[in-house]
């Protein structure tokens, strides 16, 4: 097999009012770099450490989102911010 995937099920919070998606993304690029792999990046249950771990309004989701965007190499995205089943983002 010459291409992979990797899921990679990340769970980021906010905390401080901040949320740093950095490492992930250079993480990310990293590995699609040197490997020729589908990811499956899966971002569920995220919490706002500074409202008592409740989950994330949609202002504060749409701020988790956006830095991931513009910085990840060979981006292909499904236009899905609700429940979506990965079979049905691939069909």
């Amino acid at each position: 097999m010459s291409v992979g995937t990797h899921y990679f099920d990340i769970r980021p919070v906010i905390s401080s009012a901040n949320n740093y998606p950095g490492h992930y993304i250079d993480n990310v690029n990293e590995f699609t770099s040197s490997n020729n792999e589908h990811i499956a990046l899966y971002l569920p249950n995220i919490k706002n450490t500074d409202e008592g771990y409740s989950p994330v309004n949609d202002d504060e989701w749409a701020g988790i989102l956006h830095p991931f965007w513009p910085d990840l190499n060979y981006l292909w995205a499904v236009n899905c911010f609700t429940i979506c089943r990965f079979s049905g983002a691939m069909a």
